[in-house]
């Protein structure tokens, strides 16, 4: 989760999520600013 905040910094990050998928053990990373940008990673 680090990374995302750390490359992400100039968005002043308000929202974090994280979403697992069970059928096979995935992770969804989604960060949101106030303004609306999103930053999202995925990790299998």
């Amino acid at each position: 989760m680090d990374e995302i905040i750390n490359e992400h910094d100039n968005l002043n990050i308000q929202d974090i999520r994280t979403y697992t998928l069970e059928d096979d053990n995935s992770s969804i990373y989604l960060a949101i600013s106030p303004n609306g940008d999103l930053a999202a990673t995925f990790n299998s």
